[in-house]
């Protein structure tokens, strides 16, 4: 399975409203929906699954979805046994991207721990 992790954003503040500010919501969910469309139909990627979550805080408000924790129990629950976490956002800072394939019994027990 490969997972791809990206930083999350804030969707409504704890109000419920929308934020008055730009987050970049929209920009991330747009991103993460095309890579994954992508490889997802691209025959060449060793994986059976491709999935996608936030890394969100846990403060004010709703965050985007999923997020990493409910990702890592839907793991979890589904039996997975091996994962490789990419986090494809560091794509659009530039930077070198760290990749991480992990045992998911020990992996997703941490997540949702």
């Amino acid at each position: 399975m490969l997972f791809l992790l990206y930083l999350g954003t804030i969707a409504r503040d704890s109000r419920g409203e929308v934020s008055g500010f730009r987050t970049g919501l929209q920009e991330a969910t747009y991103f993460a929906e095309k890579l994954l469309t992508r490889i997802a139909v691209d025959g060449r990627h060793p994986y059976g699954r491709v999935m996608t979550a936030f890394l969100n805080h846990d403060v004010g408000g709703t965050w985007s979805s999923p997020s990493f924790k409910d990702a890592g129990r839907l793991l979890q629950e589904n039996g997975a046994a091996n994962v490789v976490f990419f986090p494809p956002g560091i794509l659009l800072t530039a930077t070198i991207p760290l990749v991480a394939s992990v045992n998911c019994s020990v992996a997703c027990k941490i997540v949702v721990a």
